[in-house]
């Protein structure tokens, strides 16, 4: 992002924008994500069924591990960052699986973090009034939800209910 001499509204609302842009970027990526998984399996199928007839088979491959790494993984030089089953890789990259949730539940973290720990004493300034005096009930509600995301495993909380 450039820094331009724009009002401190329109500032907040181009972060706003970008988390929002970021947030979709993710979540298509990560559908793309279980696309890769899901033609690497098929391929996988297919040499099984040639190889091993006996484990040609999806849950089979569910058990198989996923791994990160840096490196040639066929070397011990190779460092394995993160490793998952096949399963657990696909359950948290479909669609409303955790890696969406989380990606969700970030995006409204920055932008209330965003708000509270800059931009309201920003834009007050701006507009020459007191920090506390200025209050959107959006934000106010993006608090609440904020709280059972970061404080209650994003469980809502009772407060939560009077959100607008």
């Amino acid at each position: 992002m450039q820094q331009k001499d724009t009002d401190p509204i329109s500032e907040f609302e181009e972060i706003i924008e970008n988390l929002y842009g970021l947030y979709l970027d993710s979540t298509v990526g990560l559908v793309k994500l279980v696309e890769f998984l899901n033609n690497v399996r098929t391929t996988m199928i297919q040499k099984l069924e040639k190889s091993d007839p006996k484990i040609d088979n999806p849950e089979y491959l569910d058990n198989q591990l996923f791994i990160y790494g840096e490196g040639n993984p066929n070397t011990s030089e190779a460092l394995k960052l993160h490793e998952c089953t096949q399963e657990e890789f696909y359950k948290r990259n479909s669609e409303n699986g955790r890696n969406h949730i989380y990606m969700g539940n970030l995006t409204l973290i920055s932008i209330y973090h965003y708000w509270e720990s800059f931009y309201r004493g920003k834009i007050a300034e701006f507009k020459k009034i007191r920090k506390e005096d200025l209050q959107l009930s959006i934000m106010g509600d993006l608090g609440k939800l904020r709280r059972s995301i970061v404080h209650h495993r994003g469980i809502a909380l009772k407060d939560v209910e009077k959100c607008e």
